[in-house]
């Protein structure tokens, strides 16, 4: 009996050792199950993460990927607001996309981009309008809702045009009397392709491209926007004594001062740190490239405005006109103020229907703008006595 006990210890020992072996392998197994669930929930944390700064939802495959940024570089990153074949109406909603960005059919008949309520960029055509052929209905009918407007990005040859027609027309027929065509890109290839239309990732420009996001083939049509890195001010914007617009990217400021002089200046910034007041950063006019020359009474009141007539001028406090560029439209239009930094000149520019931009004025007579045609003496007479300095 002793010796069949002795005989049983190491057999037990065995067993337990055994056990001991294989519960240590269950625990390991399941600490390294566990160390893979952990390690791929952290795995796809990060994608999420990666995809949500780049506004992608990877994990979705019914998302809108027309909302998604493209690009690998932020200067080559977009936001695509149509792609071929899309349409928008005055009676549908708005296209929302990413950063608060829409694209909206007005019914006016005009196409415009938004963010949040800040105005991106816009077709510019609406029915009020005395240079529309809108105001060719004398019946009422843009009043009682038998028209309404519809833009669409033609598959066809990458066209984007904004139409008018019937509320009655099923489809949109170049043939239709009730059908016209009130804006477009005119820029077309006549191919069947993939077409979309994009907005820059900071918001400068917005353009039709043929080809995807990820493989571009050709850029067919480019507008600026309203953040163009070139514009100083739009239609009805003002400047108002005291105050400045800058033009970050060429160290450029132009400045309404208190004494109703207006000033555009290269300018230079330093940097300052004290105890009391931290960190400062002071921006001075180290050269001045143009100014409208008018000295008068020091006044908080001195304003500069681009009129929709494309009148640039400054008024005082009794609003009495005391500098003008002299040059004003027949009808109200929409115009910009621009920045040529070529030749460091200042140039209020006429927004066409087809978005082209037609110099009006500009500070400095002598300077060659874009769009100008002189293949004549009489033409550079002309856009002489336009671009006149007074």
């Amino acid at each position: 009996m002793r010796s069949s006990m002795v005989g049983l210890v190491p057999l037990l020992g065995g067993v337990i050792l055994l056990s001991f072996m294989w519960m240590g392998a269950v625990y390991s197994n399941q600490h390294d199950e566990s160390s893979l669930v952990l390690l791929e929930k952290n795995q796809n944390s990060l994608v999420s993460i990666r995809s949500s700064t780049r506004n992608l939802e990877s994990t979705n495959d019914n998302v809108d990927k027309s909302e998604a940024w493209f690009g690998d570089d932020d200067d080559d990153s977009m936001i695509v607001l149509m792609r071929d074949g899309d349409k928008i109406g005055s009676e549908d909603e708005s296209l929302e996309r990413s950063h608060g960005v829409r694209l909206t059919q007005e019914t006016n008949g005009n196409l415009a981009v938004y963010q949040g309520t800040q105005l991106l960029w816009e077709t510019g055509i609406v029915s009020s309008s005395s240079s529309s052929s809108l105001d060719q209905e004398k019946d009422g009918d843009e009043q009682d809702g038998t028209y309404y407007y519809v833009t669409s990005l033609q598959r066809g040859d990458g066209n984007l045009i904004t139409w008018k027609k019937k509320k009655q027309d099923d489809h949109v027929d170049r043939k239709d009397k009730g059908v016209a065509v009130v804006w477009k890109t005119q820029k077309v290839t006549g191919e069947t392709d993939d077409y979309f239309l994009a907005l820059s990732r900071h918001f400068q420009t917005i353009s039709v491209y043929r080809g995807t996001p990820t493989h571009i083939l050709q850029e067919l049509w480019k507008a600026p926007t309203t953040r163009s890195s070139t514009i100083l001010m739009h239609t009805n914007q003002r400047l108002a004594a005291g105050n400045s617009i800058q033009l970050a990217p060429f160290d450029v400021q132009l400045t309404q001062e208190s004494n109703g002089n207006l000033k555009l200046c290269h300018v230079s910034s330093s940097t300052s740190t004290s105890i009391t007041t931290g960190t400062t950063t002071t921006t001075m006019c180290d050269r001045v490239l143009w100014e409208s020359g008018y000295k008068g009474p020091d006044s908080p009141h001195y304003q500069t405005i681009l009129q929709s007539d494309g009148h640039f001028l400054t008024r005082n406090e009794e609003r009495n006109t005391v500098w003008k560029s002299k040059h004003f439209a027949k009808t109200k239009g929409t115009y910009v103020l621009t920045y040529l930094p070529k030749s460091s000149t200042l140039a209020v520019f006429e927004r066409t229907a087809q978005l082209q931009l037609q110099p009006i004025w500009s500070s400095n007579k002598y300077a060659t703008l874009p769009n100008q045609q002189q293949s004549s003496s009489s033409q550079k007479q002309r856009h002489s006595h336009i671009l006149s300095t007074d």
